[in-house]
């Protein structure tokens, strides 16, 4: 979408954030509707699948391991990868509590900056296994004919960057500009081959070449869960952890609110869930110092969260994980411990109960700060 096109105002404040994967629905994990959204407005316009279902926050997963570097838009086989394994870590603490504590000492060290706009570049890697049917170009669709997706006989991973610049005034203007650097990748030469033999279709024709979106908030209606995302709203968060999980449990009780108007049934997400998921706007979104220590301080108390130890993530950093498991799988937070910084998020489906796992959907923050305009970067 460029300036000038109409879309729904949800649509639009959705977008801004790196799109997800309409696969992680049919993998059992049904994401927060501006997710879905956020896929719907970087892809071709379609009907969202809506499932009366239990649903999970956005999974965010880990990197390609032994991917060959390619020029953007190449081919590459990931050494023979079965992407059934989790990465490999290194021993480190065990108890998730101490860590974080000890990233909230040092996150709250961190000067605190301002701008205009807050700018992000994310990289992002999804997992391929379906397509989308489609009509040729010129033929009309038969009477009843709604687009539907097949399986794929191959895996593979479309992976590219998004730039984002969002104002921090809740009305003003954003950009993004998606499928940067875009790679392809198979899970094995066998997966490679089968594409091949499939006719080397393209995987998401969305993200085949580099696009900008602008985008105009100054008369766009926003609901309360599109306001509290906007980076003016993150700086003004508390500093403090009891206001901080006043603050979450309010926007606990929102996502329930907007779940049962827009499905009809409730998220499904436990409190311990929503604080987890929220580290993607109070870790590594505008917050102030101050309140990304005191999210620290109320994750540290949240149960169920353990330590992984020492990972890499998708771009090759060293960092710490900390994990959330639940019967569908395990989700990450990779942190650097001398920044205390969100380095990625992971997550990984559980292929069967006591077996391996598969990486879905991997997004790690390359670069994040204020800028004073668009088109500039920290």
């Amino acid at each position: 979408m460029t300036s000038g096109a109409h879309v729904e105002p949800d649509e639009t404040f959705a977008a801004l954030k790196p799109a997800a994967l309409e696969t992680l629905a049919d993998d059992g994990h049904h994401r927060r509707r501006e997710h879905d959204l956020a896929h719907a407005m970087t892809a071709e316009p379609r009907t969202l699948v809506r499932r009366r279902a239990r649903r999970r926050p956005s999974l965010l997963l880990a990197g390609l391991a032994g991917g060959a570097v390619v020029a953007a838009g190449g081919v590459a086989v990931t050494g023979g990868d079965d992407a059934t394994t989790p990465p490999a870590v290194v021993a480190g603490p065990v108890d998730a509590r101490s860590f974080l504590l000890a990233s909230a000492r040092t996150a709250e060290r961190a000067p605190s900056t301002t701008g205009a706009y807050w700018y992000s570049r994310v990289r992002e890697q999804r997992i391929v296994r379906t397509l989308v049917d489609k009509l040729s170009p010129g033929e009309r669709p038969p009477k009843g004919w709604r687009p539907t997706r097949k399986d794929l006989p191959f895996t593979a991973y479309v992976t590219t960057s998004q730039d984002t610049w969002h104002g921090a005034d809740r009305r003003s203007r954003a950009r993004t500009v998606i499928g940067l650097d875009r790679r392809v990748t198979f899970r094995s030469p066998a997966d490679e081959a089968a594409w091949r033999r499939s006719g080397a279709p393209e995987l998401e024709e969305w993200s085949a070449r580099p696009r900008t979106n602008d985008y105009d908030f100054r008369h766009t209606p926003l609901t309360e869960n599109q306001q509290r995302s906007a980076p003016g709203a993150l700086a003004e968060a508390p500093t403090d952890v009891a206001g901080l999980e006043r603050l979450l449990r309010a926007w606990h009780r929102a996502d329930d609110r907007e779940a049962i108007a827009h499905d009809g049934v409730p998220t499904g997400m436990t409190f311990t869930e929503t604080v987890f998921y929220e580290a993607s706007n109070l870790l590594s979104g505008a917050a102030r110092p101050g309140t990304r220590a005191a999210f620290y301080r109320l994750l540290a108390a949240q149960p169920g969260i353990t330590m992984v130890g020492e990972v890499t993530d998708l771009l090759g950093r060293k960092g710490t994980a900390l994990s959330m498991r639940s019967p569908d799988g395990e989700q990450r937070l990779i942190i650097d411990p001398g920044t205390a910084r969100l380095l990625a998020h992971e997550a990984h489906h559980q292929v069967s109960p006591g077996g391996g796992t598969v990486r879905l959907l991997a997004q790690a923050v390359q670069a994040e700060g204020w800028v004073n305009a668009i088109g500039e970067r920290p």
